[in-house]
């Protein structure tokens, strides 16, 4: 079973239920993001200063 099937047979019932379960670990997922984001950015400006 590939996601799109998986996602298409979640109800928007399951999907705020989840939501729900998430939301206090939204702040953290976010900062999480957004560090690897900066570190990935930072990896190709400095291989980029390299050439």
């Amino acid at each position: 079973m590939c996601a799109t099937e998986i996602w298409a047979k979640l109800s928007p019932d399951r999907l705020e239920a989840l939501a729900a379960k998430l939301a206090p670990y939204s702040g953290a997922i976010t900062q999480w993001v957004a560090s690897m984001a900066a570190s990935l950015g930072s990896t190709f400006l400095h291989s980029c200063r390299r050439h």
